[in-house]
């Protein structure tokens, strides 16, 4: 595993690791057997009956829920990555694998507090799920300026009131894995 880039954003303490080739290819593949033969309809994280697939209510994707135990050596892998480099405990929550197809995108924001931990969750995480060969566009920028490019199996773990977007893109689908997090001391 190699540390890509460590940055600190323009906000106090709020850093931001990116890190190359956590997932390999089995993983990968492991992750959209699961979105393909998923059904529709799931007992979220909280029990409650929902949707697995819908669109995105901040910009133009697909989003597909899961639950942590659907992707459990998943899970306790980028746990011990991300526990190993930053010396803390971490808990990840809510997984969902985001597709953008042509023009999709998400627009400025940072990441909100939709299933009610309001207190707890404080960080994110991003799996890069293919490689940039596959798709044109669709750039993660933070900030305003600062571009992060994911391959398939690279990760970016940051802060959650850190401001983000991914361009539309032109071509080709990206597909993303997402988190919710819990940092603890």
């Amino acid at each position: 595993m190699v540390i890509l880039d460590l940055v600190c954003t323009q906000h106090i303490n709020i850093i931001m690791y990116i890190l190359n080739s956590v997932l390999d290819y089995i993983e990968i593949q492991s992750i959209f057997d699961l979105y393909r033969n998923s059904t529709n309809w799931f007992d979220d994280e909280q029990g409650r009956e929902r949707e697995r697939h819908h669109a995105s209510t901040v910009g133009h994707v697909l989003i597909s829920d899961f639950r942590a135990d659907e992707l459990s050596p998943i899970v306790n892998h980028l746990t011990y990555v991300l526990e190993r480099g930053t010396g803390k405990s971490i808990e990840l929550h809510y997984p969902r694998i985001l597709k953008y197809g042509y023009r999709c995108y998400l627009g400025e924001h940072t990441d909100g507090n939709e299933y009610g931990f309001e207190n707890d969750i404080d960080h994110s995480l991003i799996v890069g799920l293919c490689d940039q060969a596959q798709y044109k566009g669709g750039q993660l920028v933070f900030n305003k300026t600062d571009q992060v490019k994911l391959d398939a199996g690279d990760i970016v773990f940051f802060d959650y009131d850190t401001v983000h977007e991914v361009k539309p893109v032109s071509k080709g689908i990206r597909y993303t894995l997402n988190f919710r997090c819990v940092v603890k001391e």
